[in-house]
């Protein structure tokens, strides 16, 4: 399913924003 929303859902924005929490941390 997540393969065919790359970037192209809320799914993939809210792990892209907390990935990139996690790596400012």
């Amino acid at each position: 399913m997540e393969i065919g929303t790359i970037g192209l859902g809320p799914s993939a924005v809210t792990r892209h924003v907390l990935i990139k929490i996690l790596s400012s941390s």
